[in-house]
């Protein structure tokens, strides 16, 4: 079904109105159009908000059966504590009774290393606590390091450059760092991101994702095509600087096609974390055999009618490549409420922990965020 075109001028007007403007712009229809795409075509199945003390369990605790290898005592264990979303986001609530100690263990060392180096600049820009707190940051060329002191609420950069990370606004009293990640596979942050909503699918939708199953156990092979024009991810991000460290528990959603026929993926999902929205569908479904390559859609939900995401838009982040990429440029800004410079040749310390001496000022700031 599709959104009529007095349809989407009525929603183009409405979030108008939200956003506070005065002349409708192309972005307005188009987030309209496939909101109303979304509205009248996907109902939601699944909302897990991981606020609260309580932990949630996915699964049975007998018999225990690996929802992705289906193996079950004695061939397989289920003594660790396995996280439907990585600890590396804040989540400690929302565990998983149906993932295996071996299955565990592999996408520990797989997709979900990947998703690490992945976002950790973000993690550590807005003091997202994981497993060990708060996660370090160091560029590629060891040349720059950011630590959060949780003590103190603040940031400690350090830089063997000046500006090689860091660059102030000093009338807005904003620092603005640009964080490079680590070297990742995209196609391996794909999978850890649809390992999170296979790991919350409702039980009776499982006979429809077998295929995704076994593409999450088994190794990383080049896609196919229709597995490659559906890897990819919309992701917005809240616009803004940041005021304090802003930390809000990962929240994952699902929304499942009504329709059997409609050009668009049988099952999406949404996760959240802290500024953070990625949006993307669930791939090698039976449901999709009558998709072709390039001629389907993935919609999304418009950001306007959550007050927080107003000015903020998608973008859309390609996750087909099977090969190690080099780096993703994060760009964050920081208001403070104090900046302390310091040289090294004050302390007539070495530069960087375990760099040698080189050449130039290094310089160490620590931000009081207010």
């Amino acid at each position: 079904m599709f959104p009529t075109r007095a349809q989407v001028e009525a929603a183009a007007l409405a979030r108008l109105r939200c956003r506070g403007g005065l002349i409708l712009l192309k972005d307005d229809f188009a987030a309209a159009r496939t909101h109303l795409f979304l509205d009248m075509n996907y109902e939601q199945t699944v909302d897990l908000d991981l606020a609260g003390p309580k932990k949630q369990r996915l699964g049975v605790w007998s018999p225990r059966v690996c929802r992705y290898c289906q193996k079950s005592p004695p061939e397989t264990t289920f003594k660790q504590e396995a996280h439907a979303i990585p600890e590396c986001l804040g989540n400690r609530r929302l565990i998983s009774l149906d993932e295996c100690d071996r299955c565990n263990q592999q996408f520990s060392h797989t997709f979900e290393h990947h998703f690490d180096d992945f976002t950790r600049p973000m993690r550590t820009a807005e003091a997202i606590r994981g497993k060990n707190g708060v996660p370090g940051f160091k560029s590629p060329d060891g040349k720059a390091r950011v630590e959060h002191n949780a003590s103190r609420k603040n940031f400690k950069i350090q830089e063997e450059e000046r500006g090689a990370i860091l660059a102030e606004e000093e009338q807005a009293k904003a620092l603005v760092l640009t964080l490079k990640s680590q070297p990742y596979v995209p196609l391996e942050v794909y999978r850890c991101l649809v390992k999170m909503a296979f790991a919350v699918l409702p039980d009776q939708e499982l006979k429809h994702f077998d295929l995704t199953r076994r593409w999450l156990v088994e190794p990383l092979v080049p896609p196919p095509p229709i597995l490659a024009c559906m890897a990819f991810s919309h992701i917005a991000i809240l616009p803004g600087p940041l005021a304090v460290p802003h930390i809000s528990l990962p929240r994952i959603s699902l929304w499942r096609r009504r329709d059997g026929r409609m050009p668009a993926p049988y099952m999406l999902a949404t996760l959240g974390f802290s500024r953070w929205i990625f949006m993307y569908a669930l791939p090698l479904s039976i449901r999709d055999e009558h998709l072709a390559p390039g001629r389907f859609r993935v919609p999304t939900f418009d950001l306007a009618r959550n007050p927080a995401f107003i000015n903020a838009r998608w973008d859309r982040i390609a996750l087909h490549s099977p090969a190690m990429e080099t780096t993703l440029e994060h760009t964050i800004a920081m208001t403070y409420d104090s900046v302390e410079e310091i040289t090294w040749e004050e302390f007539g310390q070495p530069p960087l922990p375990d760099q040698p001496t080189g050449e130039g000022k290094r310089d160490i700031s620590d931000i009081d965020r207010l």
